[in-house]
């Protein structure tokens, strides 16, 4: 394997993104260079080890405890993706642990993103534990959607779910609620718009969203190539002429994954988190979308998806 650097990778995107699409066993949106990039150039810590071969792509950053220092995937906040992405996955993930032995400065490797019993997950449980102890780790669950027959999907929900959005319809279009979609605007005039109605929200008053920490660059480093790709998705709920509401999201391949919805205070009884979800579920089904990844697992998701996905996490101890 060749090791490379951070901006090697960054430069082979569309590589590292072909490897991620063919590996049987991961999160491929969160592992795609979409979200794993952004979150690491936003949080991730160096020197990072990049590992490539034919056969596909390893990528770590740092992660320094108390009294070890790891090896992690791309997504230090998370732990959606995984580290590691490619076909001929024995092989590949055998030569990624022969590399990993002659480098000396980790004591732990987290594998995040990893579908147990998987491909993948059987080739790090062969290849890292033959030279190293292996422990499980935490669980990240993540709710979906089969938005294929969008009529279906709605045939799907709860009686009293699909009258109260029906009832939100009606009242936003009485109260003169309308939906623009943000399509025409550059990445970075979305990401200000959207940020606007976060200051007004209840996110935003606890600075959570777009306005939690390092939040807002994090999203700014994803939507500026998904704004280039035409997969950007943006949507804003306006009443009286005032931004009130946004929906975030992005489409990668099949799937469109939701990234933030929020609305400002003393605008409950227009139900605009139901309503933006309802008509970007509808926008990007005419394009072929067929899953709604509605990210880790909260209550209110619970009414939208149809599945849990979950990928888990293991543990190598030098």
């Amino acid at each position: 394997m060749d090791r490379v650097t951070f901006a090697d990778l960054v430069a082979n995107r569309a590589s590292w993104d072909a490897s991620v699409n063919e590996t049987v066993g991961l999160d491929t949106w969160s592992t795609g260079s979409d979200w794993c990039f952004s979150t690491h150039k936003t949080w991730g810590t160096g020197p990072e080890v990049v590992l490539r071969s034919d056969d596909g792509w390893a990528a770590f950053g740092r992660l320094e405890l108390e009294e070890a220092s790891a090896l992690i995937a791309l997504d230090p906040v998370w732990g959606f993706a995984s580290p590691i992405a490619g076909n001929n996955l024995s092989r590949l993930v055998a030569d990624v642990c022969r590399e990993l032995d002659d480098i000396p400065d980790w004591d732990l490797v987290l594998l995040t993103g990893v579908m147990e019993g998987s491909s993948l997950d059987r080739a790090c449980m062969s290849a890292f534990g033959q030279h190293h102890q292996l422990f499980g780790g935490p669980a990240t669950v993540r709710l979906v959607a089969d938005v294929s027959d969008v009529d279906a999907w709605w045939a799907r929900r709860g009686d009293k779910f699909r009258r109260n959005v029906r009832k939100a319809q009606r009242y936003g279009e009485a109260n003169g609620l309308v939906i623009e979609t943000l399509d025409s605007l550059s990445a970075d005039e979305v990401i200000n718009r959207l940020m606007v109605i976060e200051a007004s929200s209840w996110k935003g008053q606890e600075e959570s969203g777009l306005l939690g920490g390092d939040m807002g660059n994090f999203y700014r480093h994803m939507a500026a190539p998904l704004r280039a790709e035409q997969r950007l998705r943006a949507s804003v709920a306006i009443v009286d002429g005032v931004d009130v509401g946004y929906i975030l999201g992005a489409v990668r391949a099949d799937t469109y994954r939701g990234l933030q919805v929020s609305f400002a205070a003393g605008f409950e009884k227009y139900s605009i988190g139901h309503l933006l979800q309802y008509h970007e579920l509808h926008r990007v089904a005419q394009i072929g979308v067929s899953r709604y990844d509605l990210g880790m697992d909260m209550p209110y998701k619970h009414h939208w998806s149809d599945s849990v996905e979950e990928t888990r996490s293991l543990i190598v101890r030098r």
